[in-house]
Order: C-alpha cells, then structure tokens, then sequence
C-alpha cells in the first residue's frame, strides 16, 4: 500500500476514533443496538435533550456509524452493520 493511501485511511480511523470518543455518541449507540428509534425516543430513554441527541447523531452518521430511514414524517436511526458494535464489544471485555 503506498504511503497517501495509508495515510488517508489513518486519517479516516481517526475521525471515527474522534466520532466514537464521545460516552454520549456511545450510549446513543447501546440504545440503537435493540432497534432502530427517533431522536425523540433516544432522547427520552437516555434523559437528554433532543437537540443534543440530534447534534451527536448528526456527527455518528457523518462517519458512517449510523443510519437514518424516513417513517412517515420521523426519521429513525439505526446502527449501520455490527464491525462498530462488535468492535465496542471487544473494547469491554
């Protein structure tokens, strides 16, 4: 692999290492595990606000960690793949 090409993948590990730092982006991520939910719903099952939910799952998607699927006129975000969780999980044990 040539150096530019390694480099841009440290550079892209980085930004998701940056994404996944956070214990709140984390605790949106345990949550969405069992299913795919509103910024509403995570909000109200993890006591914040939703406009900090929404600023956190805006950053957890930009990198990729999460999507989100229109369900009428609300959004549902969801856990994008399981190398992110499985990942997590290797971290705790």
């Amino acid at each position: 692999m040539d150096a530019e090409l390694r480099r841009q993948r440290v550079e892209l590990y980085a930004l998701l290492c940056r994404a996944l730092s956070d214990p709140k982006r984390l605790l949106i991520i345990e949550v969405l595990r069992d299913g795919p939910l509103t910024v509403g719903e995570v909000a109200d099952v993890l006591g914040l606000s939703q406009p900090n939910v929404s600023q956190h799952l805006a950053v957890l998607r930009e990198r990729g960690v999460v999507s989100a699927d229109r369900d009428g006129t609300r959004v549902r975000y969801s856990v994008n793949g399981t190398r992110v969780t499985t990942a997590l999980d290797a971290c705790s044990t």
